[in-house]
């Protein structure tokens, strides 16, 4: 006996994350759902160069394949039987992304900066006064 699977799933979605102050989890979306070219300028600033609002992974293809034999062992008893199996995954092999690292700074964090219009002004804990 043989038999055949195939697996078929369209594309995922492709997004870019840039990790905020204090932890690699928390994520600036550039635009959910999006993924964006950028670079560094020679100051170090991140500069925006454009915005892909349809990245998907490609779509995901697999076909696997089954091959079971049995060899009856005894003519007296038909349940007795031997099989072997032999059970083959990703029978063409097709190298299909199914996901990408969406942290685009893995060296480190990026830490916003206050503007200068805000120099004066002093964090607030508490209900206004």
């Amino acid at each position: 006996m043989f038999g055949f699977s195939q697996t078929a799933f369209e594309g995922s979605p492709i997004n870019t994350c840039l990790s905020v102050v204090g932890t690699g989890s928390a994520c600036q979306w550039i635009k959910r759902g999006s993924m964006a070219s950028f670079h560094r300028d020679p100051t170090g600033a991140i500069v925006l160069d454009s915005v892909d609002s349809s990245a998907r992974t490609a779509p995901y293809f697999q076909t696997d394949f089954n091959l079971t034999h049995e060899i009856p062992v005894s003519r007296t008893h038909e349940a007795m039987r031997l099989k072997f199996e032999a059970n083959i995954s990703n029978l063409f092999n097709n190298r299909d992304a199914t996901a990408f690292n969406e942290n685009v700074i893995a060296t480190g964090l990026i830490n916003p900066t206050r503007a200068s219009r805000f120099s004066g002004t002093r964090a607030r804990i508490g209900p206004r006064s």
